[in-house]
Formats: C-alpha cells, structure tokens, sequence
C-alpha cells in the first residue's frame, strides 16, 4: 500500500500537469507579416498570448515568432494589426474560403497551425 499511493500520486500530477496541445485561445492579439505565397492565407505573428505557433523567417529574409496561418471568413479583411476571434481551419468545411494558388518552386507553404478568423477589432477581443 505504502508504495501504491506515491505512484499514484505521480500519475494524478502528471495528468494534472499536462496541456492539451490542441488548445488554441479563442481569441489573439496579432500582428500580421504578409501573405503566404502558395495559398490564400495570411500570416500573422501571435503578440498575446505567447508561445503559440512557431517561429519562422518570411520570404523577405525577417525572422517572426510565434507565427500562425489566418485565412478570412466572411469577406474579413487582414490589413492591419488587432485582436482576431479564430477557430480551427477544416479543409473540408472551410474549403470555400480559399482557392487553389499556383506556387513557385523557389516558395513552399509553412507548416503553421491554420485559423479561421470569425471576427475582427482594432481594440479588443471581438
């Protein structure tokens, strides 16, 4: 008995511990850097909060961190730097949202998580 408690112990901490990597905020703060040549998306760099997407260096030579994929939804515009309501990109779902680009071979696609943005402010989480 005396050794069954401290091991599961362990094993509640550790399930306590872990972090769903598929958690993604609802809502980010990003500035964005500029179209992905071989699709529709755009990509944005995460200002809050941190340590989500990866880090990359764009085609001009400039290194981001914290890079993700947004493609608009419902004629949404990413002009500009804000707050952006997201949700997981579907390829089958959101198929409509992007169309086929034809890409150079001197570009690839980044491998970055892809999100849909829902809605768009300037000041705050919409």
């Amino acid at each position: 008995m005396k050794t069954f408690c401290p091991l599961l112990f362990s094993i509640v901490l550790g399930l306590i511990s872990c972090k769903n990597e598929d958690d993604f905020p609802s809502c980010i703060q990003a500035n964005i850097i500029g179209p992905e040549q071989c699709s529709d998306f755009i990509l944005a760099e995460i200002i809050s909060p941190g340590g989500i997407g990866k880090n990359i260096t764009y085609y001009d030579g400039n290194s981001y961190k914290n890079v993700i994929k947004l493609i608009p939804n419902t004629g949404i515009q990413h002009i500009t730097s804000g707050h952006y309501n997201v949700r997981d990109f579907d390829p089958e779902m959101d198929s409509g949202l992007s169309k086929p680009v034809i890409c150079q071979a001197l570009y690839a696609p980044y491998n970055l998580p892809a999100m849909v943005v829902k809605a768009f402010s300037d000041t705050n989480c919409p």
